[in-house]
């Protein structure tokens, strides 16, 4: 398709069980593929079970260059369910520069009315943000895969990694600002459940050995929660942190990021876990007044500022991190700390009996408290210069099961 100026294929109006498949979708004034039938209709239609699979979108035919969409490669929004896009697609291009809202996967939308959501998509088995071959960066404006208001939503799979033929795990890499962004609507806050980012390569090449970076891999904010990033995702390679929670600013607690986990992932190595290719920020930041979220059994080494970092907002009331867990994890030789609790991130948890992290080779601290009212037990801290260092804070509790500084 060529200049069709809203998409190059649009599904509404209750079309269903379609196969969208060895197609050119390339070069329109609108969105590649569109999905969506706006909920202000009296009776609105649904869009289900189709599949969108082994398309270039976005690119030329051979892949090997952008001929990018004006919108979103693939828009999944109202009343569409059980969409499947993959595997087989190569998803890049879109966008102008600096269109921060383009990206090259982009799902919410509500079902039915404004209190529910759309449901089932999986994204499954493609490239996003690269070339056909999986070596050169074609960057999608906004990111790779945006993920807001919807249930059930799962990017990737168990099935092999990105290089094996017809799996369900994705390349995301080489776009412009996120690899993967999760988000909610400011206004609910509730309209994400049960979403899995899972078995994907963000920043990598489709070799695992190399940086493709995106700006930075994983990125949560406008009232993302109750996402799960892991299992087996490799998140590494990013120009900036591998992953950034960040708060919404002046937002209640009921809309505030909140309640999600990063477990089970590599985060500043290579796929294989044994070389290093670092994010060049944190491999973990969490900014503002973000908490309840769980940062689990991940190997977070190698990242060039600093292992995991827990930061105020920059606004004018600003907020800090709390409540949030860290168990399980080897965060080994990243900058100059293996964990930074800044001023006010307070009754966050490092460590607990059985499930204490390992956190070593660090050139200043281990870990650096800053703040009052924190837990910090049964790690083993090690090989740092100096193990725990609290600086100007006051009211923490050191010590538990199987310590050793």
């Amino acid at each position: 398709s060529s200049n069709n100026t809203v998409a190059g294929i649009a599904l509404q109006f209750g079309a269903s069980t379609n196969v969208i498949e060895n197609n050119v979708i390339s070069g329109n004034g609108g969105y590649g593929i569109y999905s969506f039938t706006s909920v202000g209709f009296i009776t609105p239609l649904r869009q289900s079970g189709n599949i969108i699979r082994n398309n270039k979108i976005g690119v030329n035919g051979d892949g090997s260059a952008a001929l990018g969409n004006r919108n979103s490669g693939v828009y999944v929004g109202d009343n569409s369910v059980d969409t499947q896009i993959g595997p087989g697609n190569v998803i890049s291009g879109n966008g102008a520069t600096g269109a921060d809202t383009v990206f090259g996967v982009n799902i919410g939308g509500y079902l039915g009315t404004q209190s529910a959501f759309i449901s089932g998509t999986r994204v499954t088995g493609n490239k996003i943000g690269t070339d056909a071959t999986g070596t050169k960066a074609l960057p999608n404006a906004g990111g790779g895969v945006q993920v807001t208001s919807s249930t059930g939503t799962v990017i990737g799979g168990a099935g092999g990694n990105p290089a094996t033929p017809g799996g369900t795990a994705n390349l995301i890499s080489g776009n412009s600002i996120a690899g993967v962004r999760l988000k909610d609507s400011i206004g609910f806050g509730a309209g994400t459940s049960n979403n899995v980012v899972t078995n994907n390569w963000i920043g990598l090449n489709i070799a695992g050995t190399a940086a493709l970076p995106n700006g930075s891999g994983v990125y949560f904010s406008n009232s993302a929660n109750n996402f799960t990033v892991g299992p087996n995702n490799v998140i590494s390679g990013n120009r900036n942190d591998g992953v950034l929670i960040e708060a919404s600013n002046n937002a209640t607690a009921a809309q505030q990021v909140r309640l999600n986990t990063i477990t089970g992932n590599l985060i500043g190595t290579d796929a294989s876990g044994n070389a290093a290719v670092p994010n060049q920020g944190y491999g973990v930041q969490l900014r503002g007044g973000t908490f309840t979220n769980t940062i689990t059994g991940n190997h977070i080494t190698n990242n060039a500022t600093g292992g995991v970092y827990l930061a105020p907002s920059t606004n004018a009331t600003p907020a800090s991190p709390t409540q949030n867990t860290f168990t399980g994890n080897t965060i080994s030789s990243n900058g100059a700390v293996g964990i930074t609790l800044t001023s006010a991130s307070s009754q966050n948890v490092i460590g607990a009996p059985g499930a204490g992290n390992i956190i070593q080779n660090h050139s200043s601290s281990g870990i650096e408290v800053q703040s009052a009212g924190n837990t910090i037990q049964a790690n083993d801290i090690r090989l740092n210069q100096i193990g725990i260092l609290i600086n100007n804070a006051a009211g923490n509790t050191i010590g538990g099961a199987s310590v050793a500084t």
